[in-house]
């Protein structure tokens, strides 16, 4: 989803979200801009969050990431055996603002 390129509108509320069965590996989902980069066929490519262009979280490790840079995450953690889990990305656009969610919880504050 390109949050930036969306914000061109500069309103309107989305919403998505990603299940996740077994063991993830990390995953750091959120969003990315029309600039970035995906780096298909290299052992250690660029993950959203990872450079200037996205924005997201790892919920593994509780921690969100932008521009290479990790911040610590004061919401849920995936659950080491759970069978499936939920990440939810929300962004308001008028508000300028990301929201993630852990199996339907919130955070109280924006993720960025």
């Amino acid at each position: 989803f390109g949050y930036p390129s969306s914000a061109r509108c500069g309103s309107g509320r989305y919403y998505y979200e990603l299940e996740l069965y077994g063991k993830a590996g990390a995953p750091q989902v959120g969003l990315v801009s029309e600039d970035f980069e995906q780096l298909v066929g290299v052992q250690k490519p660029e993950g959203v969050g990872d450079d200037c262009y996205g924005w997201a979280l790892d919920a593994e490790h509780v921690e969100l990431w932008h521009a290479g840079v990790a911040s610590c995450w004061g919401g849920g953690t995936l659950k080491a055996e759970s069978k499936k889990q939920v990440i939810g990305v929300a962004v308001d656009l008028a508000e300028r603002e990301v929201w993630f969610s852990v199996n339907g919880i919130w955070h109280d504050e924006p993720g960025f």
